[in-house]
């Protein structure tokens, strides 16, 4: 599969989805089922600065209280993100530590000065589905809103072979000419890059 022309874009109704295999393609209802078993599961949890450096990072229950895990008011002053990583979501909650100001004047500068950790917005986005059926390969998102998804495919030598940008539907790509080939899918939804690879 060398050329962009030999991948076929069916773009189907969701009717049209189980009758070519994709009978399991995961829906709201499975999704919130699966979240109701995931709470005695492990989640990812890390937490970034304002340059998006991760500074702290762990696993935990979904149930379980942050402060179990990490104590951010030993952080540096400034605005942080956390990234609570399940399989189908990822939730975000921005929060800033700040020094009190007031206690330190008489505090010499090698003493722990007193802070506080203010909690903001929070937010939650799912992640992109990526399944095959044979050399079929279906690429959605739950809730789509206003998003875009990209989609690269590279082939073993990391060449590019296709892309393509789409929102509020998914896709199902048939790679029937793709033989003895793993590809790898790379998935950015305007926040995160997710990837997968196919073997054909």
């Amino acid at each position: 599969m060398k050329t962009i022309k030999n991948v076929q874009l069916m773009v189907l109704m969701l009717g049209a989805l189980y009758t070519s295999g994709f009978n399991t393609i995961p829906n709201q209802t499975t999704l919130l089922s699966t979240e109701v078993v995931e709470v005695s599961k492990k989640v990812r949890v890390l937490i970034k600065n304002s340059r998006g450096k991760v500074v702290l990072r762990g696993k935990m229950k979904a149930n379980q209280p942050l402060s179990d895990l990490f104590q951010l008011d030993h952080l540096p002053s400034g605005d942080y993100i956390i990234e609570k990583i399940y399989e189908h979501k990822i939730e975000y909650q921005i929060f800033k530590v700040e020094m009190l100001s007031d206690f330190t004047k008489n505090l010499d500068a090698d003493a722990n000065q007193p802070v506080r950790v203010v909690f903001g917005k929070s937010y939650e986005t799912f992640k992109p589905v990526m399944m095959n059926r044979g050399n079929l390969i279906y690429v959605s998102k739950m809730a789509f809103k206003e998003e875009e998804l990209m989609i690269k495919v590279y082939n073993e030598r990391n060449e590019l072979i296709f892309t393509e940008t789409f929102k509020n539907t998914g896709r199902i790509y048939d790679f029937s000419q793709a033989k003895d080939d793993v590809l790898r899918f790379v998935v950015t939804d305007g926040h995160n890059k997710y990837t997968e690879s196919f073997k054909f």
